[in-house]
Order: structure tokens, then sequence, then C-alpha cells
């Protein structure tokens, strides 16, 4: 993420990441057949030959080119497919002035995305961790945060300036959110949803009025 921090959001270049190609069928069988194979295997997505990949989702190998120019920008469009419904989950985030209705909203739509996307952020972040994912989720975050915090309409709801810890604050929220999943997601049976909710609606009013 970035440290130098300006007026502007720093983090608004991971909004170039949100817009992935429309989907098709055969982009839909692609991708699901990588997902898959790399569960199955438990290996990276370019260790996958396109010859293998195309078999497996019933396409022929002029379509995944055609698509796809390995089997890695299989794997980038997935992610950028979730960023993309990430960043629309986030945008309620941005309205401070509603307080803590616009953060259950996020968090609301957010987990909404986690169960429709649950085996890919399995993937993503158990089975084989993409640093890759990681860091341009982290940027998500941090924009969202930035855009409720920082921005001209934020501080004319605030009562103190903002400091110039912003980096290293945004960096703790967003690592540690990711983390959280993470650790919902490998040991489900440890979690209660309601309470995490609660929690995570506390911790966003403390960091507003903190901030």
């Amino acid at each position: 993420m970035l440290t130098a921090m300006t007026e502007t959001n720093p983090y608004a270049d991971v909004l170039e990441l949100t817009h992935p190609p429309t989907q098709t069928p055969a982009r839909r069988q692609i991708e699901r057949a990588l997902v898959d194979w790399m569960h199955d295997t438990g290996k990276g997505a370019a260790e996958i030959t396109v010859c293998a990949l195309a078999k497996r989702a019933f396409v022929a190998r002029s379509t995944f080119y055609k698509n796809y120019a390995h089997a890695d920008a299989v794997l980038d469009v997935i992610e950028q497919r979730i960023l993309a419904e990430l960043c629309d989950a986030g945008d309620a985030m941005r309205a401070l002035a509603r307080g803590g209705a616009s953060a259950t909203e996020s968090y609301d739509a957010f987990v909404r995305v986690l169960h429709r996307h649950e085996d890919e952020f399995r993937l993503l972040l158990v089975e084989l961790p993409s640093a890759r994912f990681a860091d341009r989720w982290k940027r998500m975050l941090g924009y969202h945060f930035w855009e409720r915090l920082f921005t001209d309409g934020a501080r004319e709801q605030r009562l103190r300036p903002s400091t110039v810890n912003r980096a290293l604050v945004l960096e703790m929220i967003a690592s540690a959110f990711i983390s959280g999943v993470r650790f919902w997601l490998m040991t489900p049976e440890r979690v209660e949803i309601p309470e995490i909710k609660a929690l995570i609606l506390r911790l966003i009013r403390d960091i507003d009025e903190v901030w």
C-alpha cells in the first residue's frame, strides 16, 4: 500500500481493476475449470498448460486464446471479478454522515459476496494464498476507508483534523480484516457471525470517532 499521503485518494488506482471482461459462457467455463483444477491439485495457475485447461473447460484452444493469453491471466480476471463486487459492496462505507448504517449496509453486502465466491476466497486466501489478490483487496479497503475518513466531505463531519498516520492505520485496518476473513474460512466453527458483525460495526464507529 502507498505510504506517501496526499489529499487525493492514493488508492484510487485500484478502481482500474474493477472492470473485468464481460462474462460469457466460454469465460465462465474456463474460469470455473481453473478454480476446480487448483482446488483438486493444490497447484498454482502457472502450472497448468493451456491445452489441459481448455480440455477441462470443454472449449477449443482457439476459444481460450480469444479470451486469455495464458492460465494466470484467467486467475487475474477471476480476481478482478471479485474485486469489482467488493468495490460495489464497499460503496456504502463512503457515507460517513450515515454513521453505523452505512457500515452495516457495506458489511452485509460483503458477506453476500463472500458467500457467492466462497470457493474462490478459500482458494486465494487459504489453499493457495495469493499475495497479489490480498494486496489488491487491501488497496480496495484502503480506498473505501480513505473516502469515508479523509475526503473533503468526510472532514466536514469531523470535530478534529486527521493525523499524519493515515497509511499506517489503513494498512492495519485492511490487514486485520483480511486476516479475519482467512480465519473465518479456515475455522468457521469458531466464528459466531452475529457477534463478529457487532464487533466490526463497533470498531468502525470507534475509528470514525478517533479519526
